[in-house]
């Protein structure tokens, strides 16, 4: 075996040379699975990559800012693998879709950004913030958990 992709599940123990290369993988369902993408290097941290192809990642506060580098926030994710609500689920997807106002779509995650391109997943139950319903424009956020 040369290369091994994982995803689905935190990563919770990772042998630094395990003697083939290891891509991890990170996106919820509603981000049809895979939203970043990074080899875990021997000596690097556990991050989840970057954007794949025609994603873009934006990690912002509680009011939606954007955060300065080096400072946690909620990882929205926003391109053409962004789900656009739930099927037949109009309650549920007012609940969990917002407006992006960055001109793509989104789902929260919380995590610290510590340097350019460089993401690590802090695992836990429910996002905090508030939950705003769609805007006129087709464009939406998702919001996780």
């Amino acid at each position: 075996m040369r290369t091994l992709l994982i995803g689905g599940d935190r990563l919770r123990q990772f042998h630094r040379d395990p003697g083939f290369s290891v891509i991890n993988n990170y996106g919820p369902t509603e981000a049809t699975v895979v939203a970043t993408s990074g080899p875990l290097l021997p000596n690097g941290s556990l991050d989840i990559g970057k954007p794949i192809a025609n994603t873009c990642v934006y990690l912002l506060d509680a009011q939606q800012q954007l955060v300065p580098l080096g400072v946690a926030g909620e990882l929205y994710i926003g391109g053409e693998g962004v789900a656009r609500g739930y099927l037949n689920q109009p309650q549920l997807t007012a609940e969990r879709f917002l407006r992006d106002p960055f001109s793509g779509k989104a789902a929260g995650a919380h995590v610290p950004h510590r340097r350019p391109g460089a993401l690590e997943r802090r695992w836990h139950a429910g996002l905090p913030g508030p939950q705003r319903r769609p805007g006129e424009d087709s464009r939406h956020a998702h919001r996780t958990g």
